[in-house]
């Protein structure tokens, strides 16, 4: 009896010493779900329109929801927002009665995601004369009209007044040339 318990005690000594040296699974956390890349770009990154009111169209493609922010008083965007895939946008803009262009920036967002184009509208066509009244002595002369433009434009004299004859001008003339730069979404520098 002795031996029996010496044993039995000998066995669940045994089978203790085997469970807790069992290699316990600790659970594994939940593999995340992979995220869904958004995506966003429109069909042009500038748009020139010209200073009379109008529409012009854009075409949107996204991978999920979409909005677009960043219209002005003078152009509007219709839908401002939409679904995924390809979508059609008008631009709608009012005249420009002003003798310089008008740019904004629309930005597209889809998720994480953005993208940019630049409206431009044209200015009105301009031409503005320093004085339209000159008073020239009997001996007569020569007066400089100073001409200020945003178009090319050309000088003629009907022929009831053929006492005034136009002197063309062979000097070097100055004009004010403006560019639009598109905002650089990489790090590399550009030269253009």
């Amino acid at each position: 009896m002795k031996l029996f318990r010496q044993i039995s005690l000998l066995g669940i000594i045994c089978l203790l010493f085997n469970t807790s040296c069992e290699k316990k699974e600790s659970p594994k956390p939940p593999t995340p779900e992979p995220q869904e890349q958004s995506s966003i770009s429109f069909s042009s990154n500038s748009i020139t329109v010209r200073a009379e009111a109008g529409s012009a169209s854009l075409s949107v493609m996204t991978s999920g929801s979409w909005t677009i922010t960043g219209g002005t008083e003078w152009c509007s965007v219709s839908p401002s927002s939409g679904s995924a895939g390809t979508t059609n946008i008008t631009l709608t803009f009012t005249e420009n009665t002003a003798d310089q262009e008008k740019s904004t920036t629309l930005v597209g967002k889809c998720g994480s995601a953005s993208a940019t184009v630049v409206v431009t509208q044209k200015e009105k066509s301009s031409l503005t004369v320093t004085s339209n009244k000159f008073e020239i002595g009997q001996d007569g002369g020569n007066i400089e009209v100073v001409v200020k433009t945003n178009i090319d434009f050309d000088v003629s004299i009907p022929s009831e007044y053929n006492w005034i004859k136009y002197i063309s001008t062979k000097a070097v003339t100055t004009k004010t040339v403006t560019f639009s730069i598109d905002a650089n979404s990489d790090y590399d520098k550009r030269n253009g």
